[in-house]
């Protein structure tokens, strides 16, 4: 919706007042028809030409029109059925000789009539008598009042005289609904997506394809032992053997190779792998297991791990891990819903990992924020979906893994391999199933063998039930493992307002060890243990505070209690994110009375002269209450080629130390070379170090290794090709560029270069990601694309293509004025038009507004033929009797005004 076509209301009624004065000379007196004769039914007047007003109308956050003629007196606001019928796509025919409107609502058998002349109306099974002032005939309209509107058709009118609107809310789905819902039906697109309809990009697995290449270096000297420390990790990712294929290697300080990794991987969150099978994902190699809500936590290790379930689908009975690529000298937050659930700082083996996260009941919004050592800053956003685990009836999901706990895929002679994993080297099998009994309760069943305690190999087997009671999602779960330990769980989530809230209670028997539950596995075994989270979005004025409160109490086997809390709470103040958590333990029983309390408050945002700041502090509560640690960054990029860095931490402990950095990066064309110095103040240690980061993908379109931001290898990206092709020119050839075209979406924004080119990085391994070219970056307003949004699968270094081929366009203005036969012409609103192209295809279609004007925008080069749209047209009796052509010429650009007369059968 244009901001011109939000105004046209008020403009027209407030600032040109004649405009009601020209609706008047259309209008019959009272007491008087159309053509001058006597009126016999002669009602009274309860509006006047100073009443008039145009509203806007809206169903939802559908736009319908800009404006309808209405009239708002102290006797109500009076809307035109006729027009509203039209918008609403209502079989409803407004007679005015006859002082009637006839036709039916949803359905033919829900009859409506409205008679003035008996005043009564009828819509089904409901009928009414009215008064005169409740029904005007006006401009060969009828005009009813509101009220008496909403209790004969299925919706309710609210109408807005102060800001001239009518919101509409239907109380059943009315026709322009359900034929939208068709199209989406046709066209292939859920109707959470029909808007923002993106063109799908396919990318088959291939034999191989020149993989993607993150090099990184760091070394650097210091006064103290040891003196010098050098790094350096690559990465590689691509096709390989018609699967995806991710290379790390790493080297130890001393520049000695000590880590290596490879995963082959197939995903397809369409679920179309293995036939009737329907995988979504497949992994071999560097993989990890699938985690149980009894039992067994997800492992990794070389081995194996496949699966149909949703890639972007949870329970909210099972936690969820995040893992991903980290280089050297990163850092990442994890926010769900906005709040901060963790950060990592040091890579492992590589990665960071997130596991055991909680999620709410419903959508969750995760960002995974990364900041690198160079003031680089990039945010990767999914949403997931988390229910309680129930599937459609006959429906079956599964998850399979079979890891060497911990081990490599391959073992290098140089690595530690000393570890506290009491499972290292062992091997772990887990499995979970679910299926669907009807729509609300799915049975589930899991099994693993895995490692939790040193020297003790279990192997353990579920069963449980989830399903849907009053509105909420429950668990009922039992477990038993070979040694005889048992565990039974019961749980209960769902959203009461705002919040959203999970409760679940397990009892332990026999020395069953719990590997699932963060923190309470290994030596610790628990007879019982209570769960309980809340989740809210809490409105403070026009401040949005996103609130997270956890709650559990275990009871162990050696009667101590351990109770932990923990609180956080996300904010944004100003330009900045602020965001605070506590987290409270106590423990007692036997020997033991402790109670330990700690929080953390970060900060970060923008300040002034463009410095990106970021700073936090860690404190202890209880026992005592101190500030254990406080750190400051502070980021500034000088030019285009060069950024600056500076920071400082201290900590509070014995000795306190004082840590000083500084350093600058500079994007070379081949690499980022960053300088850093740092001091500590005890013991007095001075550093200095040199960076090396540099990122490579090939790209398809010229054919040629392209350097790029480093972790081009962390996931997917799309190389963009815009053209102009002009009418007459062969395909493929004659096509002019379009330069400096801003593409954007959940990547490295770029744009494109004097070849038309751009390659969009960044965009994660996710299940979809999509760009979107911002068209208001063309000069030039007559330009059409075929499609400007497009969508992938990413996959880790993989490329794919998007084609987007501008062409010449043109508009046109179409002006219908309805003739009822009788010498009376006027603009016909809520009409439904269509051009249409050589093969019969509709190009463009659209409702007229109050006046029977319609612009439609975009048009190819070419010839078209202008109709009503046939559904309309048969149900309301309308033809055009000599249908216009319009005429959009090679060069594109503005056809004019094209007028036509709309007649009744």
């Amino acid at each position: 919706m244009s901001r011109t076509g939000r105004f046209l209301p008020i403009l027209v009624s407030i600032l040109i007042p004649g405009h009601a004065a020209r609706a008047a000379d259309l209008a019959p007196s009272p007491g008087t028809t159309p053509s001058g004769e006597a009126n016999p039914l002669d009602q009274p007047q309860p509006i006047s030409d100073d009443d008039f007003v145009l509203l806007e109308v809206s169903v939802g956050d559908t736009i319908l029109s800009d404006g309808i003629g209405a009239y708002a007196s102290r006797a109500g606001t009076y809307l035109p059925l006729g027009e509203l019928a039209r918008l609403l796509d209502l079989s409803i025919v407004v007679e005015p000789p006859e002082g009637k409107s006839t036709g039916w609502v949803i359905s033919p058998d829900r009859h409506f009539e409205i008679d003035i002349a008996s005043r009564t109306a009828r819509s089904g099974d409901t009928m009414i008598t009215f008064v005169p002032a409740d029904v005007v005939l006006r401009n060969d309209e009828m005009f009813v009042r509101a009220e008496m509107l909403s209790r004969l058709l299925p919706a309710t009118f609210k109408p807005d005289i102060r800001n001239l609107s009518l919101t509409i809310v239907p109380r059943e789905p009315l026709p322009f609904q359900q034929r939208r819902e068709r199209e989406r039906r046709r066209s292939g697109i859920g109707p959470d997506q029909a808007e923002a309809h993106a063109s799908r990009i396919d990318t088959p697995y291939l034999l191989y394809s020149l993989p993607s290449i993150d090099l990184q270096f760091d070394g650097s000297v210091t006064n103290s032992t040891p003196k010098s420390r050098y790094r350096y990790d690559v990465r590689l990712a691509g096709d390989l053997l018609f699967s995806g294929m991710q290379f790390f290697a790493a080297s130890n300080d001393k520049a000695k190779l000590d880590n290596i990794r490879l995963l082959f991987e197939r995903k397809d969150p369409d679920g179309k792998m293995a036939g009737p099978l329907g995988m979504t994902k497949i992994s071999v190699g560097d993989t990890f297991t699938p985690g149980l809500s009894f039992g067994a936590q997800s492992a990794s290790g070389r081995g194996f791990a496949f699966g149909n379930e949703p890639l972007e689908q949870a329970s909210v009975f099972n936690r969820t891990d995040f893992r991903g690529e980290l280089p050297l000298g990163y850092e990442v937050e994890l926010y769900v819903n906005e709040v901060l659930r963790g950060s990592r700082a040091t890579p492992v083996n590589g990665r960071y990992d997130f596991s055991e996260v909680p999620l709410t009941y419903g959508i969750n919004n995760v960002r995974l924020i990364f900041y690198g050592p160079r003031g680089e800053r990039r945010e990767e956003v999914r949403r997931l979906n988390v229910g309680g685990g129930q599937i459609g009836p006959g429906e079956t999901q599964f998850s399979v893994g079979v890891v060497e706990q911990g081990a490599p895929l391959f073992r290098v002679r140089s690595a530690r391999n000393a570890t506290l994993d009491p499972g290292y080297g062992k091997l772990q099998i887990t499995g979970r199933i679910a299926h669907g009994l009807t729509p609300a309760t799915t049975l589930v069943a899991g099994f693993a063998q895995y490692n939790p305690i040193l020297r003790d190999s279990r192997q353990m087997g579920m069963i449980g039930l989830r399903a849907s009671i009053f509105s909420m999602a429950s668990q009922f779960d039992i477990a038993a493992d070979g040694k005889g330990g048992k565990a039974l769980g019961i749980g209960f989530a769902g959203r009461l307002g705002p919040a959203s809230f999970l409760l679940r209670h397990n009892e332990y028997r026999g020395g069953f060890v719990d590997d699932a539950l963060p923190g309470a596995g290994g030596a610790a075994l628990l007879r019982r243990s209570l769960d309980g989270r809340v989740d809210l979005n809490m409105q403070l004025g026009k401040r949005s505070l996103p609130l997270a409160l956890s709650f559990r109490r275990d009871e162990q086997i050696d009667g101590r209690t351990t109770i932990r809390s923990d609180g956080r709470l996300s904010t944004a103040i100003s330009s900045y994110l602020v965001s605070t958590s506590l987290n409270l333990q106590r423990t007692t029983g036997p020997g033991v009375n402790q109670t330990i309390a700690r929080g953390s408050t970060d900060l970060s945002g923008v300040i002034p002269l463009k410095w990106q700041l970021r700073s936090g502090l860690i404190y202890d509560v209880a026992p005592k209450t101190r500030i254990t640690d406080a750190f400051l960054t502070a980021d500034r990029a000088i030019s285009d080629r060069a950024a600056v860095r500076l920071g400082a931490s201290h900590h509070f402990g014995r000795p306190a130390t004082t840590t000083f950095l500084a350093g600058t990066t500079f994007r070379l064309p081949f690499a980022d070379l960053s300088l850093n110095a740092g001091y500590t103040t005890k013991p007095r240690d001075i550093r200095f170090g040199i960076q090396l980061a540099l990122g490579a993908a090939f790209n398809p379109l010229t054919r040629r290794y392209q350097l790029t931001r480093p972790g081009v290898t962390n996931g997917g990206a799309i190389a963009v090709s815009a053209q102009l092709e002009r009418a007459g020119n062969d395909t493929g050839s004659g096509r002019t560029p379009v330069a400096d075209l801003q593409i954007s979406g959940s990547g490295f924004p770029a744009r494109t270069d004097s070849r038309g080119f751009a390659l969009v990085t960044g965009l994660g391994n996710g299940s979809r990601a999509r760009i979107e070219a911002d068209l208001s970056t063309v000069d030039d307003p007559y330009l059409t694309v075929n499609e400007h949004r497009f969508a992938t699968v990413p996959r880790p270094g993989r490329v794919a293509v998007a084609q987007m081929v501008f062409a010449a366009s043109g508009e046109v203005m179409l002006k219908l004025k309805f003739d009822d036969g009788k010498g009376n012409v006027r603009g016909l609103s809520a009409l439904q038009l269509q051009l249409i192209g050589a093969n019969s295809e509709v190009v463009k279609e659209g409702r007229t507004e109050f006046d029977g004007s319609l612009l439609l925008e975009g048009l190819r080069p070419g010839n078209y033929s202008l109709r009503i749209e046939p559904e309309q047209a048969s149900r309301l009796g309308l033809f055009l009797p000599d249908p216009p052509t319009v005429k959009i010429d090679s060069a594109g650009g503005y056809a004019g005004e094209v007028s036509a007369i709309v007649k009744s059968k």
